[in-house]
């Protein structure tokens, strides 16, 4: 027998289904403890355990749901090993490679991959042809190549993600594109003498 406070995934208890289905009974003594009130409950229990037993196989394959050994079967469906990463960023991750399989290979999927693997915002985030016409001229660029550059370090809550982010990006660009560069800026900060500050920024890359 279901108890009252059990409840669905869509937020509805016991109690108010019960309540609710017993509404719809007209002719018969519905008040509670009746004989057709126990009756009526008995069989919207058979229901609602039922309901709470798919409900519980769902969360077993939810993401959301999933912890230890459970989120580990998870990532392996996708290929995606652990390494020492806890449930939380290995959560992350395979989100964001489910993410990225269903890419369009867009510029602006790809800057959402980067982003939400990375934890920053989508504004810190510039994609630029390798290839392009500077003074009316091709630079050297490479053909059907796009390349990231000057993502603030600082803005970055997820850097332990970095290494993922070439794979996932490789499997989201569209056919025929590649990711050339990924680049990062470090900028620095401080006081050389009373009133002033100096700032220093570089580039590195992956």
């Amino acid at each position: 027998m279901a108890n009252d406070n059990d409840t669905l995934q869509n937020g509805t208890n016991f109690y108010d289904y019960h309540k609710d289905n017993m509404k719809n009974m007209s002719g018969f003594n519905i008040s509670k403890g009746s004989n057709f009130d126990k009756f009526i409950k008995s069989i919207d229990g058979i229901y609602f355990n039922s309901s709470l037993n798919l409900d519980e196989q769902d969360k077993a394959h939810d993401i959301n749901y999933a912890h230890g050994l459970e989120l580990d079967d998870i990532g392996d469906n996708y290929e995606l090993n652990r390494n020492g990463l806890d449930d939380d960023t290995y959560r992350f991750l395979i989100k964001s490679h489910i993410y990225a399989s269903r890419s369009k290979g867009s510029i602006k999927d790809l800057i959402s991959i980067t982003s939400n693997l990375l934890g920053c915002k989508p504004t810190d985030v510039h994609l630029d042809n390798s290839r392009v016409y500077l003074n009316g001229q091709l630079n050297d660029g490479l053909v059907n190549t796009v390349e990231i550059k000057g993502i603030d370090i600082n803005t970055i809550q997820h850097a332990n993600l970095i290494p993922y982010l070439v794979k996932e990006l490789k499997n989201a660009t569209a056919t025929g594109y590649t990711i050339n560069q990924i680049g990062f800026a470090v900028n620095s900060s401080g006081q050389i003498f009373t009133g002033g500050q100096i700032s220093i920024s570089k580039e590195i890359s992956i």
